[in-house]
């Protein structure tokens, strides 16, 4: 089942990044004027306040980079992830250009730090701490975690042992409350402490996202049964209940607000044959009452970002959204209820995995 789920998330990947023209399994990717038609659904459902671009990032040498762009055959790949401090102020990883960008909350650029002089291979995903940053150096034969001052100053490195590799589900980073590092597999459905709230490397397996001495976890549909449209969210005591039309092919913890409410994120799927994805998500008061929903716009996407949504100090969700000319930061507008976008139609036969062998390694 381990492996099951890993090759979902990696074709959830494949999904959710630029549309094109392939055959996978007995599904295929829907074409670019699809993806566009489903969009002006999508934005047309959108909340009344609608997304917010808060700032842009130019594709240039002074932002952010692309590469594959009409090599045949090759998909086009860009910045892999970003996070929201403390501050309000934005960590991106630039990948193609292994490097990271700080900026404050008006889009001024603060610092770019180059990591090449660290030996980073491949960035895949960013993540804000007291007074710097985490950097996930995803393709590199021995994955590691990186704490970096806000200058870019090496405050400390720590390998991944094995259990924790691009093979195993590794999918990104998070802080716990007191600072510990924590690293995702699965796009958190598994989670390990990595490194202590002092720094001291302290390999933990935990049950879940550890806030204000509560328990989160989302247990999203188990795809291998007839009951592929149910989830659920376990908060503390309480059991919230989530259940789309479709396949729940994605249920995941996306961060905390400061007055104890919580956000995830939801993926529901549609594969009859086309495959369909739309990606939105659901907060939640510290009550586990329902507070609201976004849509994100994934179809709007020019290539895929694997942790492209961040839960910031101000309680507001942002997401990174990749243009062909520029990269913008948007903040989601939130409503009460979405119309749904896909089929209604509950699709019974799961979707037939592709092979391992596919999976990319080292950058991409």
């Amino acid at each position: 089942m381990h492996e099951f789920k890993f090759v979902l998330l990696f074709v959830l990947a494949l999904l959710l990044s630029k549309p094109v023209a392939m055959e996978l399994s007995a599904a295929r990717i829907v074409s670019e004027q699809e993806t566009q038609e489903l969009q002006r659904d999508a934005n047309a459902s959108q909340s009344e306040d609608g997304d917010k671009v808060v700032f842009t990032i130019p594709v240039d040498s002074t932002g952010i980079q692309y590469s594959g762009e009409g090599l045949p055959g090759i998909q086009t790949w860009g910045p892999k992830a970003f996070a929201v401090a403390s501050d309000g102020t934005f960590w991106v990883a630039d990948t193609v250009g292994n490097r990271v960008l700080h900026y404050d909350t008006d889009g001024a650029l603060l610092n770019l730090i180059n990591l090449n002089d660290r030996g980073v291979i491949g960035i895949g995903d960013v993540e804000a701490v007291d007074s710097g940053f985490l950097v996930l150096d995803i393709a590199a034969q021995i994955p590691r975690v990186l704490q970096l001052a806000s200058d870019g100053g090496h405050v400390a490195a720590y390998d991944l042992p094995e259990g924790l590799r691009l093979e195993d589900g590794l999918s990104g980073l998070a802080v716990g409350d007191h600072g510990e590092i924590l690293v995702e597999q699965e796009g958190g459905a598994f989670l390990s402490q990595l490194a202590d709230a002092n720094g001291v490397s302290a390999l933990v397996p935990l049950p879940g996202y550890i806030h204000r001495g509560i328990l989160y976890k989302a247990q999203p549909a188990d795809l291998s049964t007839a009951d592929t449209t149910h989830g659920y969210i376990i908060a503390g005591s309480s059991r919230i209940e989530v259940t789309v039309p479709n396949m729940l092919a994605g249920l995941r913890v996306l961060g905390f607000n400061a007055d104890g409410g919580f956000c995830v994120v939801v993926e529901e799927m549609v594969a009859d044959p086309t495959v369909w994805v739309d990606q939105s998500v659901r907060c939640y008061g510290a009550a586990g009452e329902l507070l609201g929903v976004a849509r994100v716009p994934v179809a709007e996407q020019y290539t895929y970002v694997q942790n492209g949504l961040a839960v910031g100090p101000d309680g507001n969700v942002y997401a990174l959204l990749t243009r062909p000319d520029r990269i913008e930061i948007v903040r989601l507008g939130f409503s009460s209820v979405l119309e749904p976008i896909l089929s209604k139609q509950t699709v019974a036969t799961p979707l037939r995995a592709v092979p391992a062998t596919t999976i990319p390694e080292g950058r991409h």
